[in-house]
């Protein structure tokens, strides 16, 4: 059953009313950062590579449930609701660069030269 209010449609059945609030989700806004800090309760604080500034953002539930490790130096990509724009949420670590990744300081590529021999 449902009734019309005004220009949205409203139903009785709780099935539908979680695709319309899944629905509803759409007006985020996505964008890229590096983490820059850990904070307690699966906080972080991510600088946003087109303005540079610094926000705190939790994980999303996904990550959470497949424990998604997240570190200091990661790329992410973080959603920012319109309505606060100093809070966010990491949907996805990107592979970059890190300490035990190709690219590292610790671990060289192949094309990159030997470290010099230490005395």
């Amino acid at each position: 059953m449902d009734r019309r209010v005004g220009e949205q449609l409203h139903f009785q059945s709780s099935s539908t009313a979680l695709w319309a609030k899944k629905n509803k989700e759409s007006d985020v806004i996505e964008v890229d950062g590096i983490v820059k800090e850990s904070l307690p309760n699966a906080k972080f604080r991510v600088e946003l590579l087109a303005t540079k500034a610094v926000i705190v953002c939790s994980t999303s539930g996904k990550m959470r449930k497949n424990f998604v490790r997240v570190l200091v130096g990661d790329p992410v990509k973080v959603e920012l609701s319109p309505y606060d724009l100093t809070r966010g949420r990491i949907t996805y670590r990107s592979r970059g660069p890190g300490k035990d990744r190709p690219g590292s300081p610790q671990f060289p590529t192949p094309d990159a030269p030997p470290p010099p021999p230490s005395s």
